[in-house]
């Protein structure tokens, strides 16, 4: 196994740990609860895969961007929910729920709309491509449906067991995670740099911040689900992205590094929101 294998291998299997730990202190009720408020269920969708991909596409057709860089915003604002979210939701103080409930049926959703979405695209923009639906899917069952429906497992089988392994499990694949994005970020740093410019940065942080208004404005009523979806709304899954990217333009080696950099600046820019939503929460719920 080569050096770059081994890195794939360990950022997938930190992933997948992720969502495992997920799973160990989630319960399937936080699933069938989101079914049970459709309107939320509408909203969420709505801001994920309607509104935050038209107004992604509305910005790469109107300025003059780094042609991978809007291929990458593209293909980011197609895809479903990252597996670390949810824990990052939730410290932001979201419903917990909601956020796992959200991330399942997020993927499930995007089996149909990823290869959808891609193709619609193509067609409005005249730049065809074709995203094959197993390919999706595998991103989706490895990455999510498996090591969540594991962690359930588990819980159920062993559920004292399960309450003392999920915060170092999940602490520990945190760490894997960023030890392993290391060396990716590194080999990629000559063509991140040759991304920043054109006010590229500026670009991204436009796009992210209108994302979490979007979200936090359907979010409704409820300020920890408005949290939920407005991080959700902005925060897309890399691994997904990278998949539909190659898929559609696989000789461009420059949109990962420039997906790399766009979820780097994402998370970064969202920081402030999710501190604030966790004051706030702390605040509401302090007697």
């Amino acid at each position: 196994m080569t050096a770059q294998q081994m890195i794939a291998l360990a950022i997938q299997v930190s992933l997948a740990l992720i969502v495992f730990g997920l799973g160990l202190q989630s319960r399937l009720r936080d699933i069938t609860g989101l079914l049970a408020q459709p309107g939320l269920l509408v909203r969420s969708l709505l801001a994920m895969y309607v509104i935050v991909p038209v107004i992604v596409a509305a910005l790469c057709a109107n300025f003059d961007l780094n042609h991978s860089l809007e291929v990458a915003l593209v293909v980011l604002a197609v895809s479903p929910v990252p597996p670390f979210l949810p824990g990052r939701e939730t410290k932001a103080g979201g419903d917990s729920s909601y956020a796992v409930g959200l991330l399942v049926i997020a993927a499930l959703v995007s089996l149909v709309f990823v290869p959808a979405a891609v193709h619609l695209l193509g067609y409005v923009f005249d730049k065809p491509g074709a995203v094959p639906l197993p390919l999706v899917a595998k991103v989706i069952v490895t990455s999510v449906l498996l090591p969540l429906a594991a962690g359930f497992v588990v819980r159920w089988l062993a559920p004292r067991f399960a309450a003392k392994a999920a915060r170092p499990l999940t602490t520990f694949a945190m760490l894997l995670l960023v030890v392993a994005c290391i060396p990716v970020l590194i080999a990629t740093r000559h063509a991140l740099l040759g991304l920043i410019g054109n006010f590229t940065i500026v670009a991204i942080i436009a796009v992210t911040v209108i994302a979490v208004l979007v979200g936090h404005w359907l979010g409704g009523p409820d300020p920890d689900d408005r949290t939920v979806l407005g991080l959700s709304t902005a925060m897309r899954h890399p691994g997904m992205a990278m998949a539909i990217a190659h898929a559609v333009a696989p000789d461009d080696k420059v949109i990962p590094a420039a997906i790399l950099l766009i979820v780097i600046v994402a998370f970064i820019a969202t920081i402030p929101y999710a501190k604030r939503r966790a004051r706030m929460h702390a605040q509401l719920g302090s007697p």
